[in-house]
């Protein structure tokens, strides 16, 4: 069968996967369609995203089996933007020389398979607890694609989570058991979305943006990796998290400045850990015009 001009009959869909795809939009929808698609199947399953997921497993393990994500990964095979942004991450691995590399939660294969395309000596471990028959078949041929269940056997030069860390309790956490698995002076690449979008992104992580980058650099710092013949702690260098100042962001950021400047206050300092920078700046301002000490 084809979805959205990708071939999938060559990654041996399952019958359920064939009755489920052929129901879909004859045309490549935009992706407020697919976030629609995800949630509901998340509300079918009777999940609830202010509820801890480890009340939740059973209906957790069945949202992420189903296949409404192979439906994604072809969207994200075939998506414009989606593909630029593979093409990125791809592109940066092979430009720095990184040529063992696992693909946390890599999902439908996409990365995985771009990856091996632009950088010729690499090889991509994909760590996927629920992956699909369409997805296995995706890379069952390709020799330098593994599929690993768990991350225990996994050392690498660099690990890429992208779109991961917004759908789990504990991200922090899990970004710290990642870095555990990498060699001294590898990387661990995030790509975030740390936003309401869909209800599988918990509204536990969303304290996270536009600072994302400095809790996961402090506490992935503070974790000393194991197994190292060495003896020493390996450095992550976190790249890839999609918080850069949209221009909306950006205006309101010259806004705020201005108010600051106006009630003689500096705006800029460093945010505490999981504090957006400009929430801090508000905070200030705040204080300001109540008449407070500000320092």
């Amino acid at each position: 069968m084809t979805l959205w001009d990708l071939d999938l009959d060559d990654d041996q869909p399952t019958d359920d996967d064939r009755a489920y795809l052929s129901g879909l939009p004859n045309e490549l929808p935009d992706v407020e369609w697919v976030w629609a698609e995800l949630d509901r199947v998340w509300h079918a399953l009777g999940l609830d995203n202010r509820r801890p997921l480890t009340e939740q497993e059973e209906a957790v393990a069945a949202f992420y089996s189903h296949p409404v994500w192979t439906m994604n990964g072809v969207f994200s095979a075939t998506d414009p933007e989606s593909q630029r942004h593979r093409r990125g991450i791809a592109g940066y691995l092979a430009d720095a020389g990184i040529r063992d590399i696992a693909d946390y939660v890599g999902g439908f294969g996409q990365l995985a398979l771009q990856i091996v395309q632009v950088a010729d000596a690499s090889t991509v471990t994909i760590v996927e607890p629920f992956a699909s028959d369409a997805a296995r078949g995706r890379f069952a041929e390709v020799d330098r694609v593994d599929l690993v269940t768990p991350l225990d056997d996994v050392e690498v030069e660099a690990i890429v989570a992208q779109d991961v860390l917004e759908h789990v309790d504990g991200p922090i956490g899990l970004a710290i058991q990642m870095a555990r698995h990498v060699r001294v002076g590898g990387r661990l690449i995030f790509a975030n979305h740390f936003r309401p979008s869909i209800a599988c992104h918990l509204p536990s992580t969303f304290h996270l943006p536009p600072s994302a980058h400095v809790s996961l650099r402090d506490a992935c710092a503070r974790s000393a990796l194991p197994g190292n013949d060495r003896g020493r702690t390996p450095r992550a260098d976190l790249r890839g998290d999609r918080t850069a100042p949209t221009p909306a962001c950006a205006n309101r950021r010259a806004r705020l400045h201005g108010r600051c400047a106006t009630a003689g206050v500096r705006p800029q300092g460093r945010p505490r850990i999981g504090q957006a920078p400009l929430e801090g700046a508000n905070v200030r301002l705040q204080r300001a015009r109540a008449g407070m000490s500000v320092r």
